[in-house]
């Protein structure tokens, strides 16, 4: 008997792996009993009408055209909130374009794309994207820019944590660009681990 036999007990032949072990049948039973849909899921809304001065956005649509979606459970949306429909860690993407009206120029734009640990109540965690307007010059038909963010959210309770998106510092002059045939704004969710303590 060899020395890899005498140190490790790998079921009656050297070909095969003993049930519940690394092989064989336990593989199987682990795939039964396992929603991989829980394990990775991905959702992507965007953004159908425009969205105008300091509020928080909402007409958020889910993007399942043909081409286009997600897989696993999905991230839904209830008033302003994003709610993630399992704990785990989601990786959150987002892009906004902004378009500054002809004759009237704003210096700066922000969104903020918020964590909130209550249910939405409070404005936890912040990240911001800023579009900086300074004297760039206002072509015909309005200038646009592009802002984004990406973070990691943490979720360890899905009634609480929850992801919203506000804007900050918009004047009569800014708007954050919805279009539901050709979407320019945009935020996408997607579970990459179980969650982490």
């Amino acid at each position: 008997m060899t020395r890899a036999r005498d140190n490790a007990d790998l079921g009656d032949s050297y070909g095969a792996l003993g049930a519940g072990v690394t092989g064989g049948s336990g593989l199987t039973a682990l795939a039964s009993n396992v929603d991989l849909s829980e394990i990775h899921c991905s959702t992507m809304f965007d953004l159908d009408t425009t969205h105008t001065g300091d509020a928080y956005v909402s007409g958020w649509s889910k993007m399942d055209t043909t081409g286009l979606g997600g897989a696993g459970s999905s991230v839904t949306t209830s008033g302003n909130n994003f709610l993630f429909p399992t704990t785990g860690v989601y990786k959150v993407d987002s892009v906004f374009k902004i378009t500054n009206v002809v004759g009237n120029q704003d210096n700066q734009c922000n969104v903020q794309t918020i964590v909130s640990i209550d249910a939405g109540s409070t404005d936890n965690h912040k990240f911001m994207g800023t579009v900086s307007w300074n004297q760039d010059p206002i072509e015909s038909g309005g200038a646009y820019k592009s802002v984004s963010t990406s973070f990691l959210v943490n979720c360890s309770d899905t009634t609480n944590i929850v992801v919203k998106v506000t804007t900050a510092s918009f004047g009569s002059a800014s708007l954050a660009h919805g279009d539901a045939a050709t979407p320019a704004t945009w935020i996408s969710f997607t579970r990459i681990s179980n969650h982490r303590t």
